[in-house]
């Protein structure tokens, strides 16, 4: 909110056959686009997206239409922050 981006957006993507690497081109250039990991399951990619109108979302979206199917999800709040796992003592 801070950036001027106050819409956090979770996506999930699904490439249509054959584009999974022109799907992941296409992420990489998305400035708004702030992490993405691919997945195991039905979709392929999760991606974190920070947008500063519903509008911009949709556009956003739609340039991953042509090339793959999309799931979105506003983000309402985040009870847990990004934090690092817990290290395990080391034995001795």
């Amino acid at each position: 909110g801070a950036l001027g981006l106050p819409i956090p957006a979770l996506l999930r993507i699904r490439p249509i056959p054959g584009q999974l690497q022109k799907v992941a081109e296409i992420l990489r250039g998305m400035p708004e686009i702030v992490e993405c990991d691919r997945i195991t399951g039905g979709d392929c990619f999760i991606a974190r997206a920070y947008v500063k109108t519903v509008g911009d979302l949709e556009r956003l979206i739609d340039k991953l239409i042509p090339w793959a199917m999309t799931n979105t999800s506003i983000i309402q709040s985040s009870p847990v922050e990004r934090r690092l796992p817990p290290i395990a003592a080391r034995r001795r």
